[in-house]
């Protein structure tokens, strides 16, 4: 599998084929654009994914940490707005509430059918968090201050968390 980027945007993750797009050296004024050569694209809606998350690839896996879903107290259309998760500080969400943001999934990016498969949760919630693979390992470290750990190391060799100071 070559190279793949992910893009998260409007509620989706866009998984861009990087063999296919142009090079520098390969684009000669007045040359129309081409469009990104989008492989696949994920539907948090459709996929019931939490928002607010951070992703890493790691060989060829796309990993999803944390976010968070709309209140239940929602209307239904405050569900269909453009951002429907809007900075949930502000809008009150309870985020500690069942379905708190530890979530961890994975998405096999060589296969085209799969879908994101849930893995061991974080020690503590993570909102918009950021998040770099070192190794075989991948660090996440919240960027709201929520309560638990705000930095952890993941090993998804072993499917296991650790806390970090």
């Amino acid at each position: 599998m070559g190279d793949v980027l992910c893009i998260f945007s409007l509620g989706c993750v866009f998984v861009v084929n990087m063999e296919y797009i142009m090079r520098d050296e390969d684009y000669k004024e007045g040359t129309p654009l081409k469009r990104l050569p989008v492989k696949r694209t994920i539907d948090f809606w459709k996929s019931r994914l939490p928002f607010g998350m951070g992703f890493a690839k790691w060989r060829n896996f796309l990993y999803m940490f944390g976010g968070n879903y709309p209140s239940e107290s929602e209307s239904e259309r405050d569900k269909l707005r453009p951002n429907p998760w809007p900075e949930p500080v502000l809008f009150g969400y309870n985020l500690l509430e069942e379905g708190s943001p530890n979530h961890t999934f994975m998405l096999d990016l060589a296969d085209d059918s799969s879908e994101p498969v849930p893995l061991s949760s974080m020690w503590g919630p993570k909102l918009y968090p950021m998040v770099e693979v070192i190794g075989d390992n991948i660090y996440v470290l919240s960027e709201i201050l929520l309560s638990g750990p705000m930095f952890e190391v993941y090993n998804p060799i072993t499917d296991k968390w650790r806390i970090l100071p």
